[in-house]
């Protein structure tokens, strides 16, 4: 049944009017050819139709021995509609239907579409496959498979993923030169082995003239000299591939170029006029000459250890006029870079210890990331007006420089400040700005940020202890702050401090605590009787701890201290959340002679709370103690929810209404 509403929805989805494409990148190019979407509604219709058509198959009941005859229409639809159905499962949900179903055998032996990954057996067989028999039964079974295929059928796209093989074996070869000799378009294939260890390539494959995407990873081609002149391909990808020392190739269809961690390749010549996106990436930076000049309608350009210099970056990136994002990583020979790309939108430096110096000139720049390892660098990103995005990481950059440059950035809404430890005090004003970033700044003593459309804080740093806490300012009321708090030693200056810090954030919509553990947030007694709560505004006040609270009735205890007024308390531990909802209903003055606000300005949740909702306490051991906590302490409290129960409460008593 479940396969068969998968097949359902899968078909819906195609009907609907939605594009293949429109569903991620996962899905594109899985369309089958004949796909019109009018015609397949016509035929769906015209199968609902024709009922008494249908074949008809018997399910015995074996509990009261009823035949229930079950009208399967899907294998009446064409084969073209069948195979676009396929394209939609998975690998292990084909075939389970190709198993299920004679008429899915038959469609899949001339399906266009070949997806085949070794972890398919332990989703069908589960346990009963160990690790050092999976893939040899793996291999097996596509032997099978290749006698089901019909001789003639056409292979649009062919995918096979298998680990742990040897450097060649004949059951592999003879799928791949199957797909190749079925004028396979779209070839991928991935061969996960041990470190060192490839499968070595079949001439096949670079010979093919069908191939319009190929990737490639776990392989080892036998030339060194790897010279490809595809004359259909628009895809390439290699990744984790070796043999070869020289990467050539001269086409005009290549769109897009990937080359990760090929292992001894030393140079690389592009000509590509086409071409739109190269991204080339390796462990270490070994020297390796990169010659894309020819590519002048680049637009994706990503660079990770990649032994280029500032001559390289001034003759080759200068010249991609229609460039729009530039990525580069640990590229340690950089010194002094300029960039002036009118098109470029998407800038990242990630950890190019060399760079000194700086300056884009990028008019139409929207995100810039910088991340760097706290050395000196001169970072000038004031000409790009249109900035909505500004990241540094490890920057050494000061006050002033934050403060003049988020000034000039009218529509900046993302800003992240992270390990800038030269920063001091700093005074944020912004309209735009909805999410800030702010973490382990740790010299950092004050900050202003007055941004009313924030909707997004967060803040850790890991000397907070260690010191008095910093004057943190928001004006935006709409803000979901979330503050990270770590300890050594839980001392009376540690929760001094923290009581003072949190004075800062009662005015947020929402404010999440994460911490270690929960003890974090316990406040000694002696401490709640003498100090003010710091979140007396505050209605939502959530907590994240990294191990199960010991009393969940001293939490809570501590949590409506810190937050008298709460209308939602909420512990997460995991995936798991356990929430409290709060009622409130107001108490006259003269009723009132409780000595827990005596000497405070506003009275607390005691004097007012009516009603106690719990969600997912049902696994909790000492959940009567939180009943009891609530019982003794909430003067108007005349109800508990816990999930499908509820209790009534009069003076110290409770009872099970919903029993009654």
């Amino acid at each position: 049944m479940a396969l068969c509403k998968g097949l359902g929805i899968a078909l819906a989805t195609h009907c609907s009017g939605n594009s293949v494409e429109s569903n991620g990148e996962a899905m594109k190019g899985r369309r089958p050819d004949n796909s019109d979407e009018g015609e397949i509604i016509k035929t769906v219709d015209q199968a609902a139709i024709n009922g008494g058509a249908m074949k008809r198959r018997r399910l015995e009941n074996s509990d009261e021995g009823e035949i229930i005859k079950v009208v399967d229409r899907i294998s009446y639809l064409p084969e073209h509609v069948l195979h676009i159905i396929l394209s939609f499962l998975s690998a292990a949900d084909v075939i389970k239907a190709v198993m299920l179903s004679k008429r899915f055998r038959s469609v899949w032996s001339t399906s266009p579409v070949i997806d085949f990954d070794d972890t398919m057996l332990t989703e069908r067989f589960g346990l009963y496959v160990p690790f050092y028999e999976r893939t040899p039964k793996f291999l097996n079974f596509l032997n099978l498979c290749l006698r089901l295929r019909e001789p003639n059928a056409r292979i649009r796209k062919f995918r096979l993923r298998v680990t742990d093989v040897t450097r060649r074996d004949n059951r592999i070869d003879r799928w791949i030169n199957h797909a190749i000799l079925h004028n396979a378009e779209e070839l991928d294939l991935d061969i996960e082995n041990q470190p060192k260890l490839f499968y070595r390539l079949p001439q096949t494959v670079l010979s093919s003239k069908s191939i319009t995407a190929l990737k490639l990873k776990g392989f080892r081609v036998k030339e060194k000299d790897f010279v490809l002149s595809p004359l259909l391909m628009e895809d390439l990808s290699l990744r984790f591939c070796d043999g070869f020392r020289t990467f050539t190739v001269s086409s005009e269809k290549l769109k897009t170029i990937e080359l990760e961690s090929c292992y001894g390749l030393v140079r690389i010549k592009i000509n590509a006029p086409n071409l739109r996106s190269f991204s080339f990436s390796r462990e270490f930076n070994k020297p390796c000459e990169i010659d894309v000049g020819a590519c002048k309608f680049l637009k994706d350009l990503t660079l990770e250890c990649a032994n280029i210099t500032d001559k390289w970056f001034e003759d080759h990136v200068t010249q991609f006029l229609q460039l729009e994002t530039l990525k580069l990583g640990f590229c340690n020979k950089l010194k002094k870079i300029k960039v002036s790309c009118t098109k470029l939108r998407t800038m990242e430096l990630n950890n190019c210890k060399g760079l000194k110096k700086i300056e884009i000139e990028a008019l139409n720049l929207e995100s810039f990331l910088y991340s760097g390892d706290s050395r000196t660098c001169k970072i000038n990103v004031a000409a790009c007006k249109l900035l909505k995005e500004l990241r540094l990481v490890n920057a050494n950059v000061t006050s002033r420089w934050v403060e003049d440059h988020v000034s000039e950035f009218p529509l900046l809404e993302n800003l992240e400040l992270n390990g800038c430890n030269a920063l001091e005090r700093i005074k944020i004003s912004h309209q735009h700005l909805r999410s800030f970033r702010l973490v382990g700044c740790h010299k950092l003593v004050e900050a202003e940020i007055h941004a009313p459309n924030l909707m997004s804080l967060s803040y850790g740093d890991l000397l907070l202890p260690l010191r008095p806490l910093m004057t943190f300012v928001i004006s935006s009321s709409l803000v979901d702050a979330k503050l990270s708090l770590r300890t050594i030693s839980l001392t009376t200056e540690w929760f001094l401090n923290l009581r003072g810090f949190l004075s800062f954030f009662g005015h947020c919509r929402v404010l999440r605590l994460l911490c270690e553990s929960d003890k974090v947030l316990i406040f000694p007694e002696e401490l709640r009787e003498r100090l003010l709560p710091p979140l007396y505004d505050l209605k939502h006040l959530k907590i994240e701890v990294s191990s199960r609270p010991a009393n969940y009735a001293d939490l809570v205890n501590s949590l409506l201290w810190l937050a008298p007024h709460a209308e939602t308390l909420s512990i997460v531990l995991g995936t798991i959340e356990k929430s409290i909802k709060l009622e409130y209903e107001e108490m006259v003055a003269e009723q009132d002679d409780s000595y827990c606000c005596r000497f405070h300005p506003i009275k607390c949740w005691r004097h007012y709370l009516k009603k106690v909702t719990m969600v997912n306490f049902e696994n909790v051991d000492n959940k009567e103690s939180l009943f009891k906590f609530f019982i003794e302490n909430a003067n108007m409290l005349d109800t508990i929810y816990d999930n499908t129960k509820v209790y009534g409460v009069v003076a110290t008593s409770i009872w099970n209404k919903s029993e009654t």
